[in-house]
């Protein structure tokens, strides 16, 4: 699931922060569908992990289209 994935949206507006939601969707989060939860754990963690810390430190925040 892509960030501009209108599924993955959904998913992510349920936490406080996209760690949160990045843990759950690699958990396989119950608004997924099977085949969501299959693409999902193709992903490495590490890489999403390796990302918002990447963000973290240089001071970029992660938003969503409702953040204005």
């Amino acid at each position: 699931m892509h960030p501009h994935n209108p599924r993955t949206m959904q998913i992510v507006e349920q936490f406080d922060d996209v760690r949160t939601a990045a843990r759950a969707m690699a958990e396989g989060h119950s608004l997924m569908n099977d085949q969501e939860k299959r693409r999902a754990k193709q992903v490495k963690n590490r890489e999403v992990n390796a990302l918002i810390k990447l963000c973290e430190d240089n001071d970029i925040r992660i938003v969503t289209i409702e953040d204005r």
